[in-house]
């Protein structure tokens, strides 16, 4: 066997090891009964979230792959993903974070990142300052930016009022997701989720069905 496909294989071998142990520790039972969790555990699986999300030994395919399957499970446990745990960026999960940083009062970007992780696992270090209803802090650009854009077009088609401003979590966007909510049979919370996103991606498939 050639130097080059050895080193190769022992780089190979060396990723599998730290994957292996990565998810040993993140996927680790949690306690029974709906317990809170202490401060320790909470480190802990933080440490390991941080191995499985930025092990130097992972290629940066698979970094994006584990932090975001650590935010589908966290945010599953939350009730707010429905998806499946499969390391993907979507829509999904893009709402789902939009609406953990809702109610966290952090500011809405969308974004799977390690921060979140943190944020997720040992709890929020900081909180922004109330938001106002121009805007709500949804970071410009970000993928909650062109989410609440997407949202807001679909339900535009869809027949609803949402105000004039794109991109921005509004009194009049807030109204209107509610209506639609209301109309559809969900809790009628006004705010960005992934069920919003899955209800709204049904109704555009029947209203496509019954234009075209």
């Amino acid at each position: 066997m050639s130097p080059q496909r050895v080193k190769t294989y022992g780089w190979l071998f060396v990723a599998m090891s730290a994957s292996v142990l990565a998810n040993l520790l993140l996927f680790q039972s949690r306690p029974v009964g709906g317990a809170a969790q202490t401060a320790e555990t909470r480190t802990h699986r933080a440490n390991a979230a941080t191995v499985a999300a930025g092990g130097a030994a992972s290629r940066p395919a698979d970094q994006v792959a584990d932090t975001v399957r650590v935010i589908q499970r966290e945010l599953k446990d939350l009730n707010l993903y429905p998806g499946q745990l499969d390391g993907k960026v979507s829509p999904l999960v893009h709402a789902a974070i939009v609406a953990y940083e809702q109610a966290q009062a952090l500011p809405i970007t969308g974004e799977p990142t390690q921060a979140l992780v943190q944020d997720l696992i040992v709890g929020p270090s900081w909180r922004a300052a109330q938001a106002s209803a121009q805007g709500l802090g949804v970071v410009q650009g970000s993928a909650a930016d062109k989410l609440i854009r997407d949202i807001r077009q679909k339900l535009v088609a869809l027949g609803y009022s949402v105000g004039q401003v794109e991109g921005r979590l509004t009194v009049e966007f807030t109204q209107g997701i509610r209506a639609f909510e209301r109309e559809n049979g969900m809790a009628q919370t006004g705010r960005v989720s992934a069920q919003l996103v899955l209800q709204i991606q049904r109704s555009m498939a029947a209203f496509k069905s019954r234009s075209g």
